[in-house]
């Protein structure tokens, strides 16, 4: 073998893959080339390592013929650039090696989502919530750091490193100085953060039949932060969360959904019977001896604010046992209604199955 590339990773002949990608990305980020104090043929030794142990098949190869193309050397590998920022995909690897005279960006805006009770929405409600949100530091306009007089010594004052990459010459701005060629210090006022956590109130009002995942604007109360020179405060957006059912009631934008179950008798005398929706309001409904029962109304201005309700009744029959001679009388009634009884019947296709 030309290289032990588990001595270059400092791992064993037996190590799981996680273990690989623990010990690369140690390495990798102490070796990178663009940090005070890299080293670039290290840092190429490192990821053509790790481009082979982390591969299954490469791997194998490897470990059986000493080349991770089954014994024919020559092998081109990857970027070691391109397999460090595959890996750390996303992360902030790139804010790490920019160095002291990066600019921290913050969103002025602040976003977060807020859960209410179904309640909120039928009656409107305001809330007190608590808010954390950033406030850039004015000494360093939430840079984290300071500009100083003094020369830059990683690239004499230029604002330019020059670096030797394969057969490659690249001019790039200094990690250190960020291409101002000027030294930049921790600012002592925020601790090198460039910002500080606030903690307030904030006062959110509810509105009536608010639908669910809307989104309510608060101005003037998100972070502060420095845009170029000039500090601006951001806005919070608010995102409501709710359950849009609860004991029956259910809700969707300013409509309300429910069942009911109600005496035969009071079917029979047509009575206006009100449904208690959570105790915020009440549903007004006259009821028809001529539906059947799970026949669904229709109420206008039933719901929140101008919405509807839809209320589906089923009716239920006496459950108390009454006498012979009542009963009779009963049937007898009963019959000048619906005529002789039906002792055969069909089956229904529109029969409400929920």
């Amino acid at each position: 073998m030309s290289k032990d590339y588990y001595k270059i990773l400092e791992v064993s002949e037996e190590a799981s893959v996680d273990e690989i990608k623990k010990s690369y990305r140690k390495l990798a980020m102490e070796h990178h080339p663009d940090k005070s104090g890299g080293d670039e043929e290290k840092f190429k030794e490192i990821s053509e390592a790790y481009e082979v142990l982390s591969d299954d098949k490469k791997r194998k190869n490897y470990d059986q013929f000493g080349d991770p193309k089954g014994g024919f050397n020559g092998t081109p590998h990857a970027d070691p650039r391109d397999i460090f920022s595959k890996f750390f995909s996303g992360n902030s690897f790139d804010s790490f090696f920019k160095g002291a005279g990066a600019t921290r960006r913050m969103p002025a805006d602040v976003r977060i989502v807020y859960t209410i009770n179904l309640e909120d929405i039928l009656k409107g409600a305001e809330h007190e919530i608590q808010l954390e949100r950033s406030v850039a530091c004015d000494k360093c306009r939430g840079n984290g750091n300071i500009q100083s007089e003094e020369k830059c010594e990683p690239c004499d004052g230029k604002g330019q490193v020059v670096q030797h990459f394969h057969n490659m010459v690249i001019n790039r701005a200094c990690p250190e100085c960020s291409g101002t060629g000027l030294k930049t210090d921790k600012c002592l006022d925020c601790s090198g953060m460039g910002f500080s956590i606030k903690r307030e109130k904030l006062k959110l009002k509810i509105p009536k039949g608010l639908k669910r995942r809307s989104v309510l604007k608060v101005s003037g109360h998100g972070n502060e932060v420095y845009n170029d020179s000039e500090k601006t405060t951001g806005n919070v957006y608010v995102i409501v969360e709710f359950e849009d059912h609860k004991n029956g009631i259910f809700v969707h934008g300013e409509d309300i959904y429910t069942r009911v179950r109600v005496p035969y008798d009071s079917v029979l005398s047509e009575k206006i019977i009100d449904i208690n929706v959570l105790d915020c309001q009440a549903i007004k409904l006259k009821l028809n001896p001529n539906k059947e029962t799970g026949y669904e109304y229709t109420v206008k201005n039933g719901g929140i604010n101008k919405g509807y309700a839809f209320v589906q009744v089923f009716v239920d029959v006496p459950k108390k046992k009454i006498s012979k001679n009542k009963k009779e009388k009963l049937a007898k009634l009963l019959k000048e209604i619906y005529g002789e009884p039906t002792t055969t019947f069909q089956p229904s296709t529109n029969l409400d199955t929920r």
